[in-house]
Parts: structure tokens; C-alpha cells; sequence
């Protein structure tokens, strides 16, 4: 009879990584519960959220702005929408096909990192309420995982409770007590280098995985291999697998699961400049795990949302200056612009741009606070945005057509 052997390299308690780490980078709160207790510590939502960066998801209940609209403009946005339904690539550009669909979606999907969060309310069924740290609210209703998990609590003595979404009443969110020793895990913090460039920041493998105390599963000749995360060094591309260097120096090439091959739903980089790099496997190279610096985001480094003010320049070379709702949607600088680039997604926070430039009908010149510049297309970015409002010195907004909009420049 054949024997397989199945290695097993996984940390005995907390990996290295973790051992350093501060409580003042994960998401801690407070949850009271529908029978009236307050249970507290830090805070991770199925399994999957733990940091103040990680992005809580959701759709919108409704859209105001709809109704700031004059029925001019109204009848445009029913009347059909251009979305782009094909795309491809030679050697030096990109090519899209453009269509037009009859019907008009005025809800829009949402995300907000953690960190940017004061408290979530549960409504009926599906509804959530979200209190932003400058005392706005959101209605939210479905559209996401977030809404409905089991939040799992770290309590200062080390014990771990889970509470089902329908026993939640609340969760109110504040920074961890500098005396913490407790984790979930240390942080998976490293540089992904892509067929785009390199990106620096935590890492989520595989869209989950991104403790040090995770782990990446996979074959080497037929034998099983289960690699803690705080145990390796670097993980490259090789074809349909992967070549796992670990801190020790052993190196494994693995395939034979979705951690290791193709079918990984990719790799997800929180950055510190840009935002969210979501990173699919045909465009991964490589990532080399490094010690997790202090510059990672604790709750006390967002700081608190603000309305969007700008300027938008349109084609016939008038600048409109005010209150700034992006793509009839986005109204708070915490929330995202969201886009593609070289088949690569991007979810930026508005506040870490300084400037869009819309001279293209399918594209979107980005430049951020810090001087870096990339180009984005589809979402929106591309020709189905919804255009933009401006609350100026008038008692009615003025609406924007995406189109005829060339720039937008904000404070």
C-alpha cells in the first residue's frame, strides 16, 4: 500500500509576526445585542474582516440625488445608458465596444473601510444603518456578505465569542486599548509584484486569507502541504503553481488547490497612498512578506469624513465650484472610486485624490495627493458614470453630464 505523507509546517502558538503585533491595527468595538448585553474586544467579521482598512460592504437604500434632477435630465438617465460590453488589448492599447442598455440602476453599491466607521446599526431584515466618525448616516439594504455574518469577539482575557447577525442590536467601533495582548493573528503585510508594477501594503490571499496564522494549502508530488502564512517568505507564479519559499529556507513548488493555482480568486493588496489593489492570478507574479510597519493604519489615522468639495471643468471650458457628488453617488471623501487598469481593479478613497482627467470617453486620468498617476477605465471611470452634482452658491444644483465633464480638481 502507497503511503502519502502530508507536511505540516504551521506555527505552535503565534508566529513570529505576531508576536510584535498591535492591537491599534485591528477593528475593535463594542456589540450590544438585541436581549440588552454589551460584549467587547476586537472585532472580525465572518471570519474575514479584521483590520481598521479591511471595507464593509453594502447596497445603498436609496438615491437621493435621483430627485435633484431636472426632468430634462431625468429623461436622459431613463432613456439608456452606455455600458461597455466587450473588451481587448493589442500591444499598445486598449479597445472597448460600446452598447447602450435600457434600463437605468439608481442604487449603487457602497464601501466604506472600517476605520472610517462610528457605529452600525441593524434595521429589519437586511437594512443596516451606518454612522460615519462626522456624524452622517447612511441607509444600507442588503448587496453584501457583511450584512448578515457572525461577528466573532477576542475579549481581553482570550477568550473568543461569536454572535450571529440576528442576535446584534448594534456595533459601536473605537480604537483598542494600548494594553492589549490578545490577536487574531499577526498581520500579513508584504510587496505583490504584478505585471503592472509593484504594490506594498496587507496582503489577502486568495481574497481571504491574510492572518499569519492562516493558512496556504497545496500538493508537492502528490503529497499534501500546509504552510502557515507567518512561516513564509515569499510565494511565486510558476505556470499553473506555486513556488513557496519559507522564513527557513525550504521551498516548495505546489499546485492541486485554489491557494496555489489559477483557480485563486486572486491576491488583494490594502495600500497606504492609493487604497484597494485587487489583483487577479493572471496578472500576479510574485509577493515577498515583510515585518509589518507602523505606518499600517490604526483607527486614530482616519480622519473624519468630509463632504466632497471640488472643481469640474466641462468641454465648453466652465468651472463649477461646490458640494461635489460624484457619479450621483459618492458624496463623502471616504468613499470610493472605483476602476480598472491593465486588468487590475482599484478601489481609491476620494480623499487620497487630488485630481481626475476625463479627456477619453472610456478612461480616467487619476492623480493622487501624493504625485502618482494611473489611468482607469469601467465603473466609474468609464462611460456608464452617472454624471456629476454640484451644490454651488445657488439654491439648486447644477448636474454635469459625464461627458461633457474634462476635469475635476478637489480641495
Amino acid at each position: 500500500m502507497q503511503v502519502r505523507m502530508r507536511w505540516l509546517v504551521v506555527a505552535a502558538a503565534l508566529s513570529a509576526g505576531v508576536a510584535a503585533a498591535d492591537a491599534g491595527h485591528y477593528i475593535y468595538g463594542e456589540i450590544l445585542t438585541r436581549d440588552g448585553e454589551t460584549v467587547e474586544g476586537l472585532l472580525r467579521w465572518e471570519g474575514e474582516e479584521v483590520y481598521w482598512t479591511d471595507h464593509f460592504n453594502g447596497t445603498k437604500a436609496d438615491n437621493p440625488y435621483i430627485g435633484q434632477l431636472s426632468a430634462e435630465d431625468k429623461k436622459y438617465l431613463l432613456s439608456g445608458r452606455p455600458i461597455v460590453v466587450e473588451e481587448w488589448t493589442d500591444v499598445f492599447q486598449v479597445f472597448e465596444r460600446i452598447s447602450f442598455s435600457s434600463e437605468y440602476e439608481s442604487l449603487h453599491a457602497f464601501a466604506v473601510r472600517f476605520g472610517d466607521v462610528d457605529k452600525l446599526v441593524r434595521g429589519d431584515g437586511d437594512k443596516v444603518t451606518v454612522h460615519f466618525r462626522n456624524g452622517d448616516t447612511l441607509e444600507l439594504e442588503g448587496g453584501s456578505n457583511d450584512i448578515g455574518a457572525d461577528v466573532s469577539v477576542l475579549h481581553s482575557n482570550g477568550e473568543e465569542s461569536e454572535w450571529r447577525w440576528r442576535e446584534i442590536k448594534e456595533v459601536r467601533f473605537r480604537a483598542a486599548p494600548a494594553e492589549s495582548k490578545h490577536f487574531f493573528g499577526g498581520i500579513n503585510f508584504g510587496t505583490v509584484s504584478t505585471s503592472a508594477g509593484e504594490f506594498t501594503g496587507i496582503v489577502q490571499w486568495d481574497h481571504d486569507e491574510r492572518l499569519s496564522v492562516d493558512v496556504l494549502d497545496g500538493q508537492q508530488d502528490g503529497e499534501e502541504v500546509t504552510l502557515s502564512f507567518g512561516d513564509i517568505a515569499s510565494i511565486e507564479k510558476v505556470g499553473n503553481a506555486s513556488k513557496v519559499t519559507t522564513i527557513e529556507g525550504d521551498t516548495f513548488l505546489l499546485d492541486g488547490t485554489n491557494d496555489v493555482d489559477d483557480d485563486n480568486r486572486g491576491i488583494i493588496v490594502d495600500t497606504l497612498d492609493l487604497g484597494r489593489v485587487d489583483i487577479p492570478w493572471k496578472q500576479f507574479e510574485s509577493v515577498r512578506f515583510e515585518k509589518t510597519p507602523s505606518s499600517v493604519a490604526r483607527r486614530e489615522d482616519f480622519a473624519l469624513p468630509r463632504s466632497l468639495q471640488g472643481t469640474v471643468t466641462t468641454s465648453d471650458g466652465k468651472t463649477h465650484t461646490g458640494r461635489v457628488v460624484f457619479d450621483l453617488d459618492e458624496s463623502l471623501d471616504v468613499e470610493m472610486l472605483d476602476g480598472s487598469s491593465d486588468g487590475i481593479d482599484y478601489a481609491i478613497p476620494f480623499r487620497n485624490i487630488a485630481r481626475l482627467d476625463h479627456e477619453h470617453v472610456t478612461r480616467l486620468d487619476v492623480t493622487l495627493r501624493t504625485g502618482r498617476k494611473l489611468t482607469l477605465r469601467k465603473a466609474d471611470a468609464g462611460v456608464a458614470n452617472d454624471g456629476i452634482l454640484v451644490f454651488g452658491e445657488s439654491d439648486e444644483p447644477r448636474y454635469l453630464r459625464w461627458e461633457d465633464v474634462t476635469a475635476v480638481s478637489f480641495e
